[in-house]
């Protein structure tokens, strides 16, 4: 069985988030149904690109974790803001940060053709 088919038939078991499956118990059902998957970051990545095909696959990390099919807009709405949204904003400042020191280090970015302006936040002196 394909990666993808797997995850999607095991994870149709699991709907609401009260039905959550743990990602190393999702693992090995997996394999046990004879899915090639070597390793969790495998299976994360696929999990990610079902995602991003429109699947709707929730999931939260810690020991209550796991995955699970969501099931109406709370649960939506609640893996938005509490697992993607935070990633983000996490991203975009560690972006901002990099951009910072990149500026104070190398001094403001050269445009190159095509290439949209960056806005770099300005430092206050001391």
């Amino acid at each position: 069985m394909e990666l993808r088919d797997g995850l999607l038939f095991l994870l149709n078991f699991h709907h609401g988030r009260s039905q959550a499956i743990l990602g190393s118990e999702l693992f090995y059902q997996l394999r046990s149904h004879g899915c090639s998957v070597s390793d969790k970051r495998e299976m994360r990545e696929a999990i990610a690109a079902l995602r991003n095909d429109g699947e709707l696959i929730g999931s939260t990390g810690g020991s209550d974790g796991g995955y699970w099919m969501l099931e109406g807009w709370g649960e939506v709405n609640e893996f938005r803001n509490h697992e993607v949204r935070s990633r983000a904003m996490k991203f975009l400042e560690t972006d901002a940060a990099i951009v910072r020191s990149a500026t104070i280090q190398f001094g403001p970015e050269e445009m190159t053709q095509g290439q949209l302006p960056l806005a770099v936040p300005v430092m206050e002196q001391s």
